[in-house]
């Protein structure tokens, strides 16, 4: 497996895959946030005009991919911290 180098963490690829769903399957289970949030971007988009949409949508794709970022970074450090954590606990 291929590995990549990220803030001075090494993780293979397959651990990628699998922090990346677990970040979805965490999110998709606020069913009610969820359908909020949903309600309100299409209440939000349609009083926008065509010209400013596409801009918007840009915009927005872009505010997403950071926040998933953000997310899978900390998820990253969670996973480091509980490691270390349990090497203590468990050299004792």
């Amino acid at each position: 497996m291929r590995l990549f180098q990220e803030e001075g963490l090494m993780m293979e690829d397959g651990l990628e895959l699998l922090m990346g769903e677990r970040i979805g399957d965490v999110l998709n289970e606020c069913r009610s946030r969820k359908k909020a949030h949903y309600e309100d971007e299409h209440r939000m988009m349609a009083a926008v005009d065509d010209e400013n949409r596409e801009l918007l949508e840009r915009i927005l794709e872009d505010v997403l991919e950071w926040g998933y970022e953000d997310c899978r970074t900390a998820y990253c450090a969670g996973m480091e911290d509980g490691i270390r954590i349990a090497r203590k606990v468990l050299s004792v």
